[in-house]
């Protein structure tokens, strides 16, 4: 946007630093206010989806931000009917993944899969060292056994790991595996996950189920990135490597690799993938995390493993995977919204709406004239009508954003800033920018 302001700046730069998250949420909300004050750009919806799936297969989907399709949908829901030792759940998905290396992806439902798979990840609330807690979005530990201890004079960070975590060969996840997996993405710079270990100068192991990382910086993406990242089994992972290593292009090498056999310490195992047809991934019945519980909202969410199998079966079309879940050939899926009539209708069918975790927004070059000046930025946005776009040009399935933070990120979205024009009329918003244009010096040949 080319926004520029010193004391926003000044302001940003402190909170990238800030490892206090109490603290950092309060700067998260100044700086939002700053930026809708200023109005930088222009937030103005968040669009919604829909999912239907066969409530006489399955209960308890847990809807937030990221789809009711998650990891701990994946994790939680129950069969409808009687437990079986065979529970399959169906998930039709669009596009086939191009590979299911973690380090070179960056397609939405392919990390559908591999979050399953792995610990840690990109997408979609991963569930590394840390995780964010279901719906409400607080940062929680998971792999990290409590807190994190930080040293200021030292700039360094320990944190414990939880024993008995296992890759799924049957061997210990330790300390070792995570300092590996910092060290490979800092040897060979992979792109996807840069920005989760350039601030680390080094990390150490002093026994298998403690790391202390070296910062050369604090940093914000400590917690939002680096606890959050994939996390790799060395035994496997320093095999590929070594042979990237004697490649013209190590990097590409290894964010190429094709995993025929992904090694994770997650949920569900890989069993196989039939291309153009389903990948099926099956129950890890030695799960660090089963049997156990996170806080969400009032409530506790307990992840049982109740799915003992995961068909992901592929389809060429959007049609294709609609008339699949209409035959009961799927158990769910995202729908368009022409078709939600027609599963509302359907007795063995709920239809649930999410909401997306990114902003649509105007933006402007805020060096040239007039989006220049701040006084136009406002005026114009009083002549934004938010609600119109979700009712008319949506059909209702989006929310009007005031904020450049996604309002379904409860967490850090603040709803306390300017919520220009909202419940205004059209002849109002006008009134209101001319108003605004005129106090800032602006002038007409003819107010016609």
């Amino acid at each position: 946007m080319q926004y520029i302001n010193p004391e926003y700046d000044r302001l940003s730069s402190e909170w990238t630093a800030m490892l206090d998250l109490d603290k950092s949420k309060k700067r998260a909300e100044e700086l939002q206010v700053m930026i809708a004050e200023d109005n930088a750009q222009i937030p103005v919806i968040s669009d919604t989806n829909l999912t239907a799936y066969n409530k006489k297969k399955w209960n308890g989907w847990i809807n937030q931000y990221g789809g009711i399709i998650g990891f701990d949908s994946a994790c939680t829901i129950d069969p409808a009917g009687s437990d079986t030792d065979n529970d399959l759940l169906r998930i039709g998905l669009l596009k086939e993944p191009d590979m299911l290396n973690p380090l070179g992806t960056g397609f939405t439902e392919t990390w559908s899969i591999i979050s399953k798979i792995y610990s840690g990840g990109m997408w979609n609330q991963p569930t590394a060292l840390f995780r964010y807690a279901p719906v409400s979005g607080e940062l929680v530990p998971f792999l990290a056994d409590g807190d994190i201890k930080y040293d200021d004079a030292a700039n360094t960070a320990t944190l414990k790991l939880k024993k008995g975590i296992k890759w799924h060969d049957g061997t210990e996840l330790t300390s070792e595996d995570i300092k590996f997996t910092v060290d490979l993405i800092k040897e060979f710079e992979v792109p996807n996950f840069k920005d989760s270990v350039d601030f680390i100068e080094k990390v150490e192991t002093p026994d298998s189920h403690t790391l202390k990382y070296f910062l050369t910086d604090k940093s914000a993406n400590f917690y939002q990135k680096t606890m959050m990242m994939i996390i790799l089994q060395k035994n496997k992972w320093s095999k590929i490597a070594a042979e990237a290593k004697g490649k013209e292009d190590p990097t590409k090498y290894l964010t190429q690799y094709q995993i025929e056999k992904p090694m994770g310490a997650g949920p569900f195992k890989f069993v196989e993938w039939k291309k153009g047809s389903y990948i099926l991934l099956e129950k890890n019945p030695d799960w660090f995390f089963k049997g156990q519980s996170l806080p969400m909202g009032k409530n506790k969410l307990k992840y049982d493993l109740k799915v003992d199998k995961i068909l992901f079966k592929l389809y060429a079309s959007s049609e294709a995977r609609i008339l699949a879940l209409q035959n009961g050939d799927i158990d769910i899926c995202t729908i368009p919204a022409a078709s939600r009539d027609d599963f509302e209708k359907n007795a063995d069918m709920t239809v649930l709406e999410w909401g997306n975790d990114w902003v649509d927004f105007i933006g402007f070059n805020c060096t040239k004239a007039p989006f220049s000046d701040p006084a136009f930025r406002k005026a114009l946005h009083y002549l934004i009508d938010k609600e119109f776009f979700v009712d008319k040009l949506q059909q209702g399935y989006a929310v009007p954003q005031y904020t450049v933070v996604p309002a379904v990120n409860l967490f850090w979205s603040y709803q306390g800033c300017p919520t220009y024009g909202k419940g205004m009329s059209m002849a109002d918003r006008i009134e209101k920018a001319v108003s605004i244009l005129k106090e800032a010096g602006y002038s007409w040949e003819s107010e016609n």
